[in-house]
């Protein structure tokens, strides 16, 4: 079990993940699986609105199964780990990784291609459980303890990390680093989509909601922390 600690925002909602397994092996209740989609996307990305709908539906047709998480890239969303994942998985944008698995030949796919990705995922069984436990809010200070716990149901081998991700949904703000670029305008000279739900809108969108967005991968990029027995 490993206690974390961090200053919180509002709206913010916590995601903990073992990242990779190592040899462990614990009796516990089959746990549910859930399958992580990490959207590589930003605001100066015109068919970035796109991915953000694939992402939406994904995680809306599996419900308490698909962990969805935006890594914005080059606007003011994006965190500093943000480099080292999309170097190791992204060749643009948008793009998605399922549970940073290789399907084929790479790990980062087209956001169009992730349903038989996700299907196979969901179709493996869970080796291990992660809860958030004891979490603690000082309203004073804005600053979020926690314990994050894994059980393990069967023996696995490797490298074992967790990871506790920090999300905040619908995030707006002004400028360029949050208006949304929109290639399925209709007024787009690019790829106008009249089936898009964003067809209606400018090819610049002030004031977008922002999805999911990822604000902070505590463990690192690698997820750097380590069980604690």
């Amino acid at each position: 079990m490993k206690r974390i600690s961090f200053l919180a925002a509002k709206s913010l909602a916590l995601v903990a993940m073992v990242m990779a397994i190592s040899a462990i092996t614990m009796s516990a209740q089959t746990p549910v699986k859930r399958v992580l989609i990490e959207e590589a996307t930003g605001s100066w990305c015109g068919h970035c609105p796109r991915g953000a709908v694939m992402l939406v539906k994904t995680i809306e047709q599996y419900k308490g199964k698909v962990i969805g998480v935006a890594v914005h890239n080059g606007d003011a969303m994006t965190i500093p780990e943000e480099a080292a994942y999309s170097t190791a998985f992204i060749g643009g944008f948008p793009m998605m990784t399922v549970s940073r698995t290789k399907f084929g030949s790479a790990v980062g796919m087209s956001d169009q291609a992730i349903a038989s990705p996700v299907a196979q995922e969901l179709n493996k069984a869970a080796k291990v459980g992660v809860t958030l436990e004891n979490v603690v809010f000082n309203p004073s200070t804005r600053i979020v303890t926690l314990d994050v716990k894994a059980d393990f149901v069967s023996s696995v081998t490797g490298d074992i990390r967790f990871n506790l991700y920090i999300v905040e949904d619908s995030v707006k703000g002004t400028g360029s680093g949050y208006d949304q670029s929109n290639y399925m305008s209709k007024n787009s000279n690019v790829a106008p989509d009249p089936n898009s739900p964003w067809y209606n809108y400018p090819t610049v969108i002030p004031n977008f909601q922002h999805r999911h967005v990822l604000r902070a991968m505590l463990g690192g990029t690698w997820g750097h922390i380590r069980c604690d027995s």
